[in-house]
């Protein structure tokens, strides 16, 4: 057997090498929590803002320039929502039966939304595409125009751009949206690709072939002749202005048929533009009639018989500023309202102006305007007012050459200012007719001709 040497434990000395281990296990777990607090993340996420409608349990995403934002995008920073690159659907996909706009103050709105949870990504840009043939343009928003070259015969561009051509450079003005403009052979085959937005066809020459363009009711359409000839006819059933933005007035060469037609409620704007046919100029088809307003312009029918240059209806307004009607009746038909303003109106065969019997019409003559039939200046086959009006400088001229300034027996006259000629005297100005305050009427014998005046 081996001896082994006898050690006498000593408590005292094991109590102090556990303690000092506890302690050390103490330490290292302080140390090893204090690391782990060190490394702890801590974020705060901002909820991204926008000024919207609140369509449901949606949440958005804006994006400038490719990059995400905490506030939408606004307008008036020149930022516009990129609807095509734009779209919704629930964890970010894209549901295209949602479709998603921002109005002009800065609202946005949601519709097709079905489902809750649905987040919608939103990018705008600062600048526009106006497409030319099959290439996009890109137009600040800042700046809201784009030359291009000349290509065709006929513009035409949607979303109310305007256009005008100098030499064989176009300018395009008043770009406010994406858009469209395409260059045609003709004007037929550019009116079959006008949308239901504000277009505008820029006549870039003379079209000799005979067109009939109809605009439907749905149709806002602005034709500029640009100085121009169009052959041909308008009918009308929508919202059509007729111009020309060159000095030379554009012309519009009907042969036997009406130049311009109003069908149902529609309107008609004309300017800067000659307009010549052998039947009407315009022709109210409908009894309804429309607006029509004629402004720097000269229509004359050539027609060899007792037609109506203009052709009212009796319920149309018809305005003529600054123009030149001739016709074998100047204006006629069924009444309505009729005003004449720094105008010379020409009855060439018949009268200046025409009532049909049973119909109402209610005509102002304004300023230096001159209204001279060759019967009768004015003819009421049927009943209304005629009111006289301008001012001590400058005031309407009534004229009839053969016949009556004024003729017809259920007509009342308000008689502001102005002169009333006659072969003879108009029997109205004794029965039914109100004057200025302070003034009487004054007949005279001038070479062959009564001539009233206010006195």
């Amino acid at each position: 057997m081996k001896l082994k040497k006898f050690k006498e434990k000593n408590p005292k000395k094991v109590g102090i090498i556990l303690f000092t281990i506890s302690c050390i296990l103490l330490i290292c777990g302080v140390i090893l929590y204090r690391t782990f607090a060190i490394f702890q993340v801590d974020t705060t996420q901002n909820i991204i803002n926008g000024s919207i409608e609140d369509p449901g349990d949606i949440y958005f995403a804006f994006y400038k320039d490719g990059n995400i934002q905490k506030e939408m995008p606004r307008r008036e920073d020149g930022y516009i929502l990129d609807e095509q690159e734009s779209y919704c659907g629930v964890t970010g996909k894209n549901d295209n039966n949602i479709t998603i706009s921002v109005d002009e103050n800065n609202k946005i709105h949601v519709s097709g939304v079905t489902t809750s949870r649905t987040k919608c990504n939103l990018y705008f840009r600062n600048h526009y595409y106006v497409k030319i043939g099959e290439e996009n343009h890109s137009v600040s928003t800042s700046n809201n125009s784009l030359e291009i070259t000349k290509e065709g015969n006929i513009l035409l561009c949607n979303q109310g751009i305007t256009a005008s051509e100098n030499n064989d450079t176009i300018t395009l003005n008043d770009i406010t949206q994406d858009s469209i403009c395409k260059f045609y052979n003709t004007s037929i085959e550019a009116l079959q690709n006008v949308d239901d937005t504000p277009n505008y066809m820029l006549f870039l020459a003379d079209e000799t072939m005979n067109s009939e363009l109809s605009i439907s009711s749905n149709k806002n359409l602005t034709v500029d002749l640009n100085g121009h000839t169009f052959n041909g006819n308008f009918k009308n059933y929508g919202n059509l202005k007729i111009i020309s933005t060159k000095e030379q007035k554009g012309k519009i060469n009907s042969i036997d048929t009406t130049c311009m037609e109003i069908l149902d409620v529609a309107t008609l704007f004309v300017s800067n533009v000659i307009a010549i046919s052998n039947s009407k100029t315009v022709l109210y088809s409908e009894k309804n009639g429309g607006l029509i307003e004629v402004v720097d312009s000269d229509f004359i029918s050539n027609a060899t018989y007792g037609i109506s240059s203009i052709f009212t209806g009796n319920q149309s307004s018809i305005n003529i500023i600054n123009s030149n009607i001739n016709g074998p009746h100047a204006i006629g038909g069924n009444g309505g309202n009729i005003v004449i303003d720094n105008s010379t109106i020409t009855g060439t065969i018949h009268n200046g102006i025409t009532v049909n019997a049973d119909f109402k019409g209610n005509i102002t003559i304004k300023e230096n305007s001159k209204i001279t039939g060759n019967l009768s200046g004015i003819k009421f086959s049927g009943y209304g007012t005629v009111i006289l009006d301008g001012s001590t400088k400058v005031s309407p001229v009534i004229t009839g050459t053969t016949n009556k300034g004024i003729e017809g027996s259920k007509v009342l006259l308000e008689w502001n200012y102005g002169e009333i000629f006659g072969k003879v005297a108009s029997d109205i100005l004794s029965t039914s007719t109100v004057t200025r305050s302070g003034t009487t009427i004054t007949t005279k014998d001038e070479n062959g001709m009564k001539h009233s005046y206010l006195q």
